[in-house]
């Protein structure tokens, strides 16, 4: 990886995450920690605004934005596989909110690229057994659950048809 691809990279890990070491970005970049202080001098120099807080790692100052990095070709089609597979195996909520964000990438993505896309798209298929097409709307709650820490209140049915209200605390999503 060339050193403006790395920085890049360096720059979109600090605004994906709250704080990162050195140690995390060496070993992300597979580079030396003391390389990592370079390019994170580098970054300051070019004007990006990135801080250190001990015990914690860097970030980039709240309030700074950096318009998106464009995709290469193999980001964009692993983007596209997802979009097959959540299409699939996922259900209303999630598929909405997908295709939400996915628009919002490819609308930052060059015409040419679109239509590769598109064309990877119309050649992805799925045969998948009617019995496990989700047709339930709920994940996306139970996903904001899991990551506020709260108690959802469900109805469960047994397998003699009996429903009983239940309040869970959701910790995971497993398929």
């Amino acid at each position: 990886m060339n050193r403006i691809d790395r920085l890049m990279g360096i720059t979109t890990v600090l605004q994906s995450k709250k704080y990162a070491t050195a140690e995390h970005l060496a070993e992300k970049f597979d580079i030396s920690v003391r390389t990592v202080y370079r390019d994170i001098k580098a970054l300051g120099e070019i004007g990006i605004p990135i801080s250190f807080e001990p015990n914690k790692g860097y970030f980039v100052v709240q309030g700074y934005f950096l318009p998106p990095v464009s995709l290469t070709s193999e980001e964009a089609n692993a983007l596209c596989l997802i979009e097959s597979l959540v299409s699939a195996f996922s259900d209303q909520s999630i598929k909405k909110h997908y295709s939400n964000a996915l628009n919002k990438v490819k609308s930052v993505m060059r015409h040419s690229e679109k239509e590769k896309l598109e064309k990877l798209n119309q050649n992805i298929l799925y045969q998948i057994s009617p019995c496990i097409v989700p047709d339930y709307a709920y994940l996306s709650v139970i996903q904001n659950a899991i990551s506020a820490q709260n108690i959802l209140s469900i109805v469960y049915k047994n397998k003699n048809d009996e429903e009983t209200m239940r309040q869970v605390e959701p910790i995971g999503l497993i398929f």
